[in-house]
């Protein structure tokens, strides 16, 4: 009767003693290394033993005669179909239908999925893609999707608990560009009118139709002519872009004032996660949560760590900027928590 293996270990395991009961009967010792393993190529058999060519010169021997020997005394083997010697002297082990086909039954019940560990108590948080909600994703974005959504199922499979996270990058500067950047094209589209735009702004289409769905949704609540001031030249080189840009930002918030100001980031930030998150949905890729930056600023976890830090001393000021002794902890330098314009870098929500 046929006996069932129970998996993919238990089959090496089953024909492992029954080559090492034959070994035993001849009174040959088992050769060190893995007894039964899995032929290259696939027309050589399921399973495959060397014990033959092994042995060969311990027992001065042509190896196709000790493996016919190793084989004429094998016990009965369950779910072997037949059994070849081929030249020089490999065993290779072809299993049977029957066998197959119980196997195929047994992963039909098992309660996970087959090959993978029942879950166990290792928590994991895998985050990845994380892409600034400024635009939408490309293809680098995409390559880093299938790689963390593999990584993750592979944990799983291990028996891991993960959480997929998408941290987003809601509280930097480049939020306000993005802001700036739709506000801008909202009043080109109401006004029919072209406006100056600047260099270091977003230029992709994608902002219009965000400006539209904005103008859609708000109608005219947000039209304000620009604050009269002088501008930094938004010149090509250098840092006048950046420096033009950060004026208008400024200029744009005193206009539009704070709630309306919040109103246009809000709206354009969450209409780009959106466009992100279906993204993601249509690549196959799911998260659990969508974990914003901002929550960090707002529940002033960022300011506990700053006093944290100053407490134990981990905290020094250079150039008016706040550095984190990092090199003290392994690193290779120490990093900026605070810029010294009083805005935070990266690395500062990152260790909150």
């Amino acid at each position: 009767m046929l006996i069932p293996f129970p998996d993919v270990i238990g089959v090496k395991r089953e024909l492992e003693a029954c080559f090492e009961e034959a070994l035993g009967r001849l009174g040959w010792i088992v050769p060190a290394g893995n007894l039964i393993e899995r032929p290259r190529e696939t027309g050589h058999g399921d399973y495959a033993c060397h014990a033959a060519l092994r042995l060969a010169k311990s027992l001065k021997q042509p190896p196709l005669a000790i493996a016919e020997t190793i084989v004429s005394n094998l016990p009965p083997v369950s779910g072997i179909e037949r059994i070849a010697i081929e030249p020089p002297g490999f065993i290779n082990l072809h299993l049977s239908q029957e066998a197959l086909l119980c196997e195929l039954a047994r992963m039909m019940d098992l309660p996970h999925p087959y090959g993978h560990t029942p879950p166990g108590k290792i928590r994991v948080l895998v985050e990845f893609v994380s892409a600034n909600p400024n635009g939408p994703l490309h293809i680098g974005h995409g390559r880093g999707a299938a790689f963390g959504d593999a990584l993750a199922r592979v944990l799983e499979a291990t028996g891991s608990l993960v959480e997929r996270e998408y941290y987003v990058n809601d509280a930097g500067r480049q939020m306000d560009i993005l802001a700036l950047s739709v506000w801008i094209r909202y009043r080109e589209y109401l006004s029919r009118t072209t406006l100056d735009f600047p260099r270091a702004g977003y230029q992709g289409d994608y902002i219009r139709d965000l400006a539209q769905k904005l103008a859609g949704t708000e109608g005219p609540r947000f039209l304000r002519d620009d604050v009269q001031a002088a501008l930094p030249p938004d010149t090509p080189d250098g840092d006048g872009p950046d420096r033009h840009v950060d004026a208008r930002i400024a200029l744009m918030k005193e206009a539009l004032g704070a709630e309306d100001y919040a109103a246009v980031l809000d709206f354009a930030r969450d209409q780009m996660l959106e466009i992100i998150r279906q993204d993601l949905l249509d690549f196959g890729v799911r998260y659990d949560r969508f974990y914003s930056e901002r929550s960090l600023y707002a529940e002033g976890r960022v300011v506990q760590l700053m006093d944290l830090l100053a407490k134990r001393h981990e905290t020094y000021t250079h150039d008016g900027a706040l550095w984190f002794r990092a090199s003290a902890h392994g690193d290779e330098k120490d990093r900026v928590l605070m810029r010294a314009n009083g805005a935070y870098t990266y690395f500062a929500p990152d260790l909150a």
